[in-house]
């Protein structure tokens, strides 16, 4: 493991990480569990990437953003609440499950390129 993300969030107007587990700090895992609405004490503030191995850390919250819209799209899964402020933040759009029957066919769907990693 190369890279480790971790969540920043507020409550109570102060900003705090989220604990959890080394080997759940992947993107992989960060996307999962956000859309997934793991993260609800409060608002997510950023997610910080941080390079083990050239010993840097970064603002990702964009690509983290993107990598949550994308899963979305591609799962047909709608995020939880705090997902969908979080994307909003960045301007992106997700899945929305829609209110008529299965059997009907969509209307319209924004194309989406593979940007969720595998």
């Amino acid at each position: 493991m190369d890279k480790i993300y971790l969540i920043q969030a507020v409550f109570n107007n102060e900003p705090f990480f989220y604990e959890m587990d080394v080997k759940n700090t992947s993107l992989k895992v960060i996307t999962e569990d956000i859309i997934q609405g793991q993260y609800d004490v409060g608002p997510m503030d950023r997610v910080i990437e941080i390079d083990l191995e050239a010993g840097t850390a970064k603002d990702a919250s964009e690509l983290v953003a993107e990598s949550v819209s994308q899963y979305s799209w591609r799962r047909d899964y709608e995020p939880a609440s705090e997902a969908k402020s979080f994307l909003g933040r960045f301007g992106y759009d997700y899945y929305v499950t829609p209110e008529y029957p299965e059997d009907r066919p969509r209307a319209w769907r924004i194309p989406v390129y593979d940007a969720y990693p595998a």
